[in-house]
Parts: C-alpha cells; structure tokens; sequence
C-alpha cells in the first residue's frame, strides 16, 4: 500500500507540475504555446523527481528501522596511541595506518 500511495503522488506531482507551470506561470513569459508546454514538463518532471524521493523514503520499510544519527549505532572501542585504529566485532580485510605502511595478510588465530 506504501508502494501505490508513492507512485499515486508521483503521478500527481507530475500532473500539477506540469499544469501550474504551463497553464499559470509559463503564459506570461513564452508566448509560442508548443514551447511553453515543453518547458511545463519538464519542470513537472523536476517536481515529479523531488515527490519519487520523498516516496521512496516513506515507501522502504528500512526507514523506520534506521539507526538513530545521535549517537553510535554500536558501543565505542577505544583506540590507545598515535594512529591506532579500534574495531568492534570482525574486521574482514586489511587496516592499515602511517605513511610507510607494509600491509601482510595472515592468519587470525582461532580461539
């Protein structure tokens, strides 16, 4: 049901857009009526693009999942000394630091 509201007030955006410009704005400042209606889609795709974005937001499920921006999603590891990096949980390539790094790839130990 998000889905269709989102495509509906896309649709309407599109409709509205086109005419507000085209039949309200647009008469007084093009006069040649082919030329006028071209530019009113195109702004009623501009308002079209703006209502897609705000229906893809409140259409995907993940929106009301998101993590909170004020904080961190998870808890904070410290990281001790210059340059030091700090990981929570599994780091599954390679982290470097400093300009003259050499990166070697090993083994983890198994606990």
């Amino acid at each position: 049901m998000r889905w269709f509201a989102a495509v509906v007030v896309t649709l309407v955006a599109f409709a509205a857009g086109t005419w507000v410009a085209g039949a309200i704005v647009l008469p007084h400042l093009v006069a040649n009526q082919a030329d006028r209606w071209v530019i009113a889609a195109g702004c009623g795709v501009a308002v079209a693009a703006l209502a897609a974005m705000w229906g893809y937001r409140c259409a995907t499920p993940e929106a009301a999942d998101a993590p909170d921006a004020r904080g961190p999603a998870e808890p904070v590891v410290p990281a001790a000394g210059e340059r030091s990096i700090s990981v929570s949980g599994n780091l599954g390539g390679i982290a470097s630091t400093g300009d003259n790094m050499v990166n070697v790839q090993g083994q983890a130990a198994k606990e």
